[in-house]
């Protein structure tokens, strides 16, 4: 008969190995997702994935090393939370840091980092695509566009273009254009709505000929569809009705182009 305090069956070694192993594989894993994610140079790729599997001694809710052990990095050496020294790879922008300037894009992975990392809201983004050619827009999009990536383009485009009708309309009611900033966006005078109206139709032409566009224009949000809807009814109310190839082919085929039915009536 069997005692009831008898001791627990015995564990291989081999069995305790493998579910290590196992472990330190998935931490290792895990690690290496976040660094791509985050853009690490190859340096800080390797400290990463190097120390995942350690375990900071002096975390109060770590002293027994007991449950799923998170990276190291994650804290200093008083338990305190911290992270990794920036480095020229890492996420380290503040929220609130404002780039004025941008160089265009070289390829498509140079346009993805600057995208994720430089252009934190709508206002960078809008000038990070003013800042773009007609070949910078051919060469990182000529394979394919992401349904994301479509969105958020389309969501900078129209607040974009809302600021510089509202600072027209403003600058008439005030009748006066003193310590007016002379910023331009695609070449266009950002004061002249509509050159900058017919530049936005430009870049949307050219953002239309991606690789994959129909259907990454299928898998963009309803908000997305929604600013391009009031984006075009914009161009419309800004590129007059003789303008030729900017309205009845450019604005019109765009339209059709990305799905979009007019939300206002046609003048």
């Amino acid at each position: 008969m069997a005692s009831n305090d008898a001791p627990p069956p015995k564990v291989s070694k081999e069995l305790e190995h493998a579910a290590e192993d196992d472990w330190k594989r998935s931490v290792r894993d895990a690690a290496k997702h976040r660094a791509v994610a985050q853009m690490e140079n190859y340096e800080g790729f390797k400290n990463m994935v190097s120390v995942a599997h350690l375990r900071p001694w002096h975390a109060e809710n770590l002293k027994d090393h007991s449950g799923p052990a998170p990276p190291a990095f994650a804290f200093a050496a008083d338990g305190t939370r911290a992270g990794p020294s920036r480095n020229p790879g890492s996420l380290g922008r503040p929220r609130d840091a404002r780039v004025t300037s941008f160089a265009p894009p070289e390829n498509s992975m140079q346009f993805d980092k600057t995208w994720r990392r430089e252009c934190v809201g709508n206002a960078a983004r809008w000038r990070y695509l003013g800042a773009m050619r007609d070949e910078d827009f051919a060469k990182v999009f000529a394979v394919d566009i992401t349904g994301a990536t479509l969105g958020e383009i389309a969501e900078a485009l129209a607040e974009g273009f809302e600021r510089v009708v509202a600072a027209s309309e403003k600058r008439r009611a005030n009748e006066s254009r003193d310590g007016e900033e002379a910023s331009t966006w695609r070449g266009a005078a950002e004061s002249e709505p509509r050159a900058v109206a017919s530049s936005v139709v430009g870049a949307l032409d050219r953002v239309r000929r991606a690789g994959r566009f129909d259907l990454a224009r299928r898998l963009i949000s309803g908000k997305a569809k929604k600013a391009l809807a009031s984006l075009f009814d914009a161009l419309d109310g800004c590129l007059p009705g003789d303008a030729g190839f900017e309205k009845a082919d450019g604005v019109e085929a765009l339209r059709e182009a990305f799905g979009v039915v007019a939300t206002t009536n046609e003048r």
